[in-house]
């Protein structure tokens, strides 16, 4: 119980302080038959220039410029490290491609509640089993919708590149 109370504590805490200025506003379709799950149908430029990243006390983050290039930092609770650079651009109306100087990450984008996944192709199947076993892990009649979408979103965040959306009104 004080483990999972600890946990509760620092995906509010890291929600909250953490926050990033987005405006939830981007085409979408409803993906798959999971409840609260979006693809991204349209992103501009504009949309791309943020920082993405997964891990905890340790991961990686990904800072994509207006000037369409971006840096890879490799970061801990005592170092952060830039460990690459490219050029990042967007591939038919909805792919983000991140061009390393030998490697091509191709990006589909879909949201979770208030969070943008950024999900490679060979990841597209793990995430949505991952995502569909968590809700039934958490949904349960003992924890509101929101408390559990916030853990589902924590949980994906350790392992798949986001990015935390602020509603605006």
């Amino acid at each position: 119980m004080r483990k999972n109370l600890i946990t509760i504590l620092y995906v509010l805490i890291s929600f909250e302080v953490f926050p990033q200025k987005v405006i939830l506003n981007l085409p979408e379709s409803k993906y798959s038959d999971i409840s609260g799950l979006y693809i991204i149908d349209s992103i501009s430029k504009i949309d791309c220039i943020r920082s993405i990243g997964y891990g905890s006390m340790h991961g990686y983050s990904i800072n994509l410029n207006s000037d369409m290039s971006f840096k890879k930092y490799d970061y801990s609770d005592t170092f952060t490290v830039l460990i690459d650079s490219g050029k990042w651009n967007i591939e038919g109306k909805n792919i983000l491609n991140l061009v390393f100087e030998n490697t091509k990450l191709s990006f589909s984008i879909f949201r979770f509640d208030y969070t943008y996944f950024f999900i490679l192709q060979s990841q597209r199947r793990n995430f949505v089993s991952e995502l569909k076993i968590l809700q039934k892990k958490y949904n349960t009649k003992k924890t509101d919708l929101k408390t559990v979408n916030k853990l589902i979103q924590y949980c994906l965040m350790k392992k798949y590149y986001s990015t935390q959306i602020r509603k605006t009104t």
